[in-house]
């Protein structure tokens, strides 16, 4: 028996096109809210480590989002319906540990 689950997404994961990249798969989804959380940007700093250790320049800044509790606040985002156990482990390793 195939288990299926509906999961809140929010970013990147709002995009069919993505979800469909990730997991070949294309879900129904409706629009949510998450309420009592926040998205939080963090920025992730790149350095050349090629070059002397006593001079290396910072090649830009890249950045992402998570989700983090928060009182008064809410998040914008979808639910995706019906969604299986492999297409799930795909978007896990897609959103990584943290």
């Amino acid at each position: 028996m195939k288990i299926m689950t509906n999961l809140f997404v929010y970013g990147t994961l709002m995009y069919p096109e993505v979800v469909k990249a990730l997991t070949g798969k294309k879900f129904d989804t409706v629009d949510a809210t998450l309420y009592g959380h926040v998205v939080k940007e963090h920025i992730i700093e790149l350095v050349d480590l090629t070059q002397d250790p006593g001079e290396f320049e910072l090649d830009g800044a890249k950045s992402y989002i998570s989700i983090s509790s928060k009182t008064g606040s809410s998040v914008k985002g979808k639910i995706m319906l019906n969604v299986d156990e492999i297409s799930i482990d795909k978007i896990a390793f897609f959103e990584g540990k943290d």
